[in-house]
């Protein structure tokens, strides 16, 4: 019978989505980007569930970061999900600002609950008691 409660893998995918025409933004002023890209994490548990999270990327600059994140992750329980922060915290002192993982943990911790992800989050930041979580939330979209 298979472990429960362990991480059994982590992938990172580079992904790259061309622009039509180059896109010049204004917070990297004289900087055309040809293409939005991004690190997509993909965290799996022993006993299947998936989680995600993404981070912006202006080129191919985490390429070898999953192999460096598995020797911090592999094994730890991942719905503890303040102990794996403090793991990724752990994990910038060689130079990595890797908190953008952490959505990936609280995306396996709500499935796991059976509860969408922004319940999750709101529990878990221990909001005002009297404040219920938001039954939904308001996408946002940036054009550039």
């Amino acid at each position: 019978m298979a472990q429960r409660g362990k991480i059994e893998s982590i992938e990172l995918f580079h992904v790259d989505v061309p622009y039509p025409t180059p896109l010049y933004p204004v917070w990297i002023p004289g900087y055309a980007q040809h293409k939005q890209s991004y690190t997509l994490l993909r965290i799996r548990t022993r006993e299947g569930l998936e989680g995600y999270a993404t981070s912006l990327a202006l080129d191919r600059e985490r390429e070898t970061l999953g192999d460096f994140m598995g020797r911090f992750l592999i094994g730890l329980d991942p719905y503890d999900v303040d102990g794996v922060r403090e793991r990724l915290r752990q994990a910038s002192f060689a130079g990595w600002r890797n908190n953008w993982m952490d959505i990936a943990f609280f995306d396996l911790a709500a499935k796991r609950r059976g509860v969408p992800l922004h319940v999750f989050i709101a529990e878990h930041a221990e909001l005002e008691q009297g404040m219920p979580a938001p039954e939904s939330v308001a996408a946002y979209a940036s054009f550039l």
